[in-house]
């Protein structure tokens, strides 16, 4: 494996396109791995632009790409700010994390040294942006408003839901993860330190440790003590409909939503908040909490 030719990035970019581009089924006896549309490739060739600004930007002007390709810290905060952008289209946040991946997965393939474990992480990101940036997922308005008044109307239609709800409002958990909460909450509940520790998010991540109030806890207990039922996540999130929460991610929504502006509210800078409701989130990089602010 070797580094991008050129002693400045403009020579390397160069380099790189030439590599990626396809000229037929083989050269020099190898398989080719690059871009056969030419649009692709030039598009491939702007995006190595985009990284090659952002580093400039940051005061990094000298040194090989690839090197900084390669490093996970980089691309991580190259992304949140160039790719994975609330203010674009889900598809364009689509196509540019694709076009990523895509591209420092096909320099590898031509003998450009970028370690794996980076180009695993880019695939990682296009698989997230799919997800994260459709175009279903991408309306607005989800903040609930009226929450306790909704989350009583639903704590007297089924109690179990309410527990339920007030897990996701309080705590800011997925649906399924506040499902695994209240099915087996002694496994999870420290009441030494009266905090919620252990829960398992997306990609295996663990959350910090979350304070719980003891009148939640008293509820969840009450649960188990009379052996209710725990209705499945579907049939939760009829209840959810019945008292006007469209979908149970609202509630998630909104507990991000309102920390965020409390955050602001105590002195923290823009910044300062994201970083912290991150945290809250289990999100590990900032672009997924703006993009859920701005669904609020």
């Amino acid at each position: 494996m070797a580094n991008l030719r050129g002693s400045s990035f403009d020579k390397q970019i160069k380099d790189a396109v030439h590599r990626l581009e396809k000229f037929g089924n083989s050269r020099h006896n190898k398989e080719v791995k690059g871009f056969v549309s030419i649009n692709r490739l030039n598009q491939a060739k702007t995006m190595l632009n985009k990284f090659s600004n952002y580093l400039q930007q940051n005061g990094i002007n000298s040194g090989k790409l690839n090197e900084y390709l390669s490093n996970q810290a980089i691309v991580r905060n190259f992304a949140e700010t160039h790719i994975l952008n609330e203010n674009y289209a889900p598809s364009t946040v689509q196509e540019y994390a694709s076009l990523f991946a895509k591209t420092i997965e096909n320099l590898a393939a031509n003998n450009v040294s970028i370690n794996s474990e980076t180009i695993e992480y880019a695939k990682d990101l296009y698989h997230e942006a799919k997800q994260s940036f459709s175009a279903d997922n991408y309306d607005t308005g989800r903040y609930v408003s009226e929450l306790h008044s909704k989350l009583d109307a639903l704590y007297e239609k089924n109690f179990a839901s309410g527990v339920i709800a007030e897990v996701q409002a309080s705590l800011g958990f997925r649906i399924s993860e506040a499902h695994e909460l209240v099915r087996h909450f002694d496994q999870y509940y420290n009441p030494q330190t009266n905090t919620i520790e252990g829960i398992i998010g997306k990609g295996n991540h663990e959350y910090q440790p979350k304070e719980i109030s003891y009148d939640l806890v008293q509820k969840i207990e009450t649960l188990h003590e009379n052996n209710a039922h725990i209705p499945s996540q579907n049939a939760y999130r009829s209840d959810l409909k019945d008292v006007g929460i469209d979908k149970s991610h609202d509630l998630r929504i909104t507990y991000a939503k309102d920390l965020y502006d409390s955050l602001k509210d105590r002195g923290y800078t823009e910044r300062e908040a994201l970083k912290e409701v991150s945290k809250e989130l289990n999100h590990h990089r900032l672009e997924i909490t703006r993009y859920y602010l701005a669904r609020a």
